[in-house]
């Protein structure tokens, strides 16, 4: 597929305050229908002239020795402890449509693991109405395994990918019933929306997902969360030298309630501009 109908995605031009060259920001989705796996030239160019990649999950991290554990496993338990969603059945009913999916035994060993580690009723609920919610996801292609794929074809095998933030990722999802305000409502439902994010970042369309984003309900702590982790990207982003290419998740890059990247390394007097 040519560059005129391949995917945009989220790809950024990045300078620092002196002016020099610094690489490439890419802002992309963990999961993508198998149509949309297709790359525009841009991006295959700007992983061929980096000389360091960096992701928030390296290929290393991806999958345990026994390759039975994938990207997807850790971002659909990440995704379990995002924002609540309205609960429409029972904590049986709900359970056993969870169990009677089509995952790994591992991933169900771990969800249950997990659930019966909550001992209120109504965390429980929550924490597995989530899982519920997101199995759809299941169906999808975990885009950072296709991505550290193909960076790896355009390098060489040997090539490090490296890891964006100081802690692997399964060290860095906050528990769902920690640090919960009690100010806020146990469970909150996202306005309704037609906009598919998902889509929204292939096809590059950053106004709509910054729209998307600030209507998107998120508890205190994952704010507070996101917030620490965008700080830290940045702080990575300003001490790399050589050209290199930073691959996250486009809200990291876009998200108005969470310091964005983009917005934070702007107001030091960088240029970020669209590729």
């Amino acid at each position: 597929m040519n560059a005129e109908t391949s995917n945009p995605y989220l790809l950024y031009t990045v300078w620092d305050p002196e002016g020099n060259f610094k690489g490439h920001l890419l802002g992309t989705t963990h999961f993508v229908d198998p149509e949309d796996l297709t790359l525009d030239q841009r991006i295959l160019q700007a992983i061929q002239n980096s000389q360091r990649i960096f992701m928030e999950i390296p290929p290393n991290e991806m999958q345990t020795p026994d390759n039975k554990r994938t990207l997807g496993d850790y971002i659909f338990l990440d995704l379990s402890r995002a924002a609540p969603t309205k609960v429409t059945k029972s904590l049986d009913k709900i359970v056993n449509e969870v169990f009677n999916a089509p995952l790994s035994q591992e991933i169900k060993q771990t969800i249950a693991a997990r659930g019966e580690s909550l001992k209120d009723e109504g965390l429980k609920l929550q924490y597995y109405n989530q899982i519920h919610t997101n199995i759809k996801n299941i169906a999808k292609i975990a885009f950072d395994d296709y991505l550290a794929s193909k960076i790896l074809s355009l390098k060489s095998p040997n090539f490090k990918i490296e890891r964006l933030e100081n802690k692997p990722i399964e060290e860095n999802i906050p528990a769902l019933d920690q640090n919960q305000s009690e100010e806020e409502p146990a469970i909150k439902e996202n306005p309704p929306t037609t906009y598919d994010d998902s889509k929204g970042v292939v096809r590059g369309d950053e106004k709509g997902l910054i729209e998307h984003y600030q209507k998107e309900y998120k508890p205190t702590h994952i704010v507070a969360w996101l917030k620490e982790r965008n700080r830290e990207i940045a702080a990575k982003i300003e001490s790399t030298s050589q050209q290199s290419l930073f691959v996250m998740g486009a809200g990291h890059l876009l998200d108005q309630n969470t310091e964005p990247i983009v917005d934070s390394l702007r107001k030091k007097g960088w240029t970020i501009r669209p590729w």
